[in-house]
């Protein structure tokens, strides 16, 4: 491929380059072997045509080291093969004690990602997805490859070697035991044979997908509408709150949640009875592999205390994992993390990924800090537990923290059962002209997480519950909310931000004045360390 940019007129038109990815947009990331640098371009013409081969006779002119080219002997595979350097004896003879290590070797990766490969080749003529045929006129087959994954357990020890068949040029996802396979196709498609399991005889043939296949776009479309309309069948309602979790009763006090994330399933219910029963009618509908109790879920550790009735949620293998990996090219994100667990750093969070796009060495060494505490508060967990099952908002904001836009930041957290179930701190869009407008933007904002709630536990689950209840700290941004009048210092104010205005006077939401000490949203607002008045506890994992 070459790239046309950044030419003057005595220039090259074209520098061929190597293809790295694409940036934001329609940009491409390509690595200039010239000027040893990555540049972007969106002015790109790919050589499909050519093939890339390495150049022997390509010498770096900048480089010291001279090259010897050897001349290539064939080796018959009947013979054992020779290393390609021979080692010179010594001119003094020296005997050497070879140290040997006394474990018992383990069966090579590759002959076990070899039966791998073999079981999924055998899922997949059982469950028909392709059929050999010739490729229409004008039609193009897609490539495919292979995908290896090793499955560890919670004790990070070595559970199963995954294989997995994926197109080329798609993202990558897990299956049920074979989630992505059960989907029909609409589309005609047609891809190679699979590389070493092509059919002797018929290797000019291609394989026109029946299913869908690992890596298609249309694959989790197709999952999906298999699963959902299986789950519709047995009765259970999907939550328009909700897509991803269905819902059925059976009685006042007997009912089945069942929450799904693409090939995950989580179902919770009072009556183990009910649970067996969905279990059995899934396994004879689909490939399912049955992980027991539910321990862990999308990297969250489950623990419970059936006698106290609480339950805690931990991410601490998560966490570890992120800080053995730092700065090193497979970091993972934090951002997993500040969503489901740790509300204590979403601040921080917010703040540092405001300036990903150019960071300095100062927030470099602030991202540092927040691994330290995170290393040092490890065994924080969430907590709920209780019988106390009302819904309570709280709302803060920080006015003008933002001193690039002057805008100010969000935070809002929402507790059920002693522990918190929702919290965002987030930069206001606008910029507030009054701490009374910041807190008013601050209560629209969370009122609509409040009616989202809402509307989650008392429509689609049918849990009682009348108001629930908003503390915000500022009162004039209180009386703004009840009061249905305009001033004129706030005929500025948005039309979308008085959302709040009309939850309160239709008795949705009732707002209600608390001191700024007891406010448990203060440290989504500020820098603070995690406040001991949330609900957590800590657990060792």
């Amino acid at each position: 491929m070459y790239n046309t940019q950044e030419t003057t007129k005595l220039d090259l038109k074209a520098r061929r380059c190597l293809f790295l990815g694409y940036a934001d947009g329609e940009k491409d990331r390509l690595w200039d072997p010239t000027a040893h640098k990555v540049i972007i371009s969106r002015d790109v013409i790919f050589m499909e045509d050519k093939k890339q081969v390495a150049d022997d006779s390509t010498v770096d002119e900048s480089s010291g080291t001279a090259i010897v080219h050897v001349e290539k002997e064939s080796v018959d595979d009947s013979f054992e093969v020779k290393p390609m350097h021979e080692i010179q004896e010594p001119a003094e003879q020296q005997v050497l004690e070879i140290r040997r290590s006394g474990r018992t070797t383990s069966p090579h990766v590759g002959n076990l990602m070899d039966e791998a490969m073999q079981e999924e080749i055998e899922v997949l003529h059982n469950n028909k997805t392709w059929e050999l045929v010739t490729l229409p006129q004008g039609r193009k087959p897609i490539g495919n490859k292979w995908v290896y994954k090793i499955k560890r357990n919670n004790d990070d020890q070595v559970e199963q070697y995954h294989a997995r068949l994926v197109v080329k040029g798609y993202a990558h996802k897990e299956d049920v035991k074979t989630a992505f396979l059960h989907g029909d196709l609409e589309e005609e498609i047609y891809i190679l044979q699979p590389k070493g399991f092509e059919v002797k005889g018929k290797e000019n043939l291609v394989c026109r997908l029946n299913k869908s296949l690992y890596g298609l776009k249309q694959a989790p479309r197709c999952w999906y509408k298999r699963f959902d309309s299986f789950i519709l069948s047995l009765g259970y309602n999907r939550l328009n709150a909700d897509p991803c979790a269905y819902f059925k009763r059976f009685g006042e006090k007997d009912f089945i949640v069942l929450l799904l994330y693409v090939d995950d399933m989580l179902v919770a219910g009072p009556n183990k009875n009910r649970i067996e029963e969905l279990k059995a009618y899934l396994a004879k509908e689909f490939e399912m592999k049955n992980l027991g109790p539910g321990n862990k879920i999308l990297g969250m550790k489950i623990h419970r205390d059936r006698n106290n009735r609480k339950i805690w949620l931990s991410q601490k293998d998560y966490l570890k994992k992120v800080l053995r990996r730092f700065n090193m090219q497979d970091l993972e994100s934090l951002m997993f993390a500040m969503i489901c667990t740790r509300p204590d750093i979403a601040h921080a969070m917010g703040v540092v990924s405001r300036y990903m796009v150019n960071p300095g060495q100062e927030h470099l060494n602030i991202v540092k800090r927040i691994l330290r505490y995170i290393k040092g508060s490890i065994d924080v967990v969430l907590c709920y537990g209780g019988t106390d099952f009302t819904i309570r908002g709280y709302v803060d904001f920080n006015y003008a923290g933002d001193l690039d836009k002057s805008k100010s930041t969000t935070g809002y957290v929402f507790t059920l059962a002693s522990g918190a179930v929702s919290w965002v701190s987030k930069l206001q869009s606008v910029v507030a002209m009054s701490t009374t407008e910041a807190e008013y933007v601050a209560a629209t904002q969370a009122s609509k997480e409040a009616v989202w709630l809402k509307k989650i536990l008392l429509e689609e689950l049918g849990h009682e519950h009348k108001k629930i209840s908003l503390f915000c700290d500022n009162q004039s941004a209180l009386y703004l909310a009840r009061n249905p009048a305009f001033h004129a210092k706030t005929k500025h104010i948005r039309v979308q931000y008085h959302f709040v205005r009309e939850e309160v006077e239709e008795e949705i939401i009732d707002m209600h004045k608390i001191h700024t000490k007891e406010n448990l949203v203060d440290y989504l607002t500020r820098q603070s360390t995690l406040t001991s008045s949330f609900d957590v506890d800590p657990i060792m994992a």
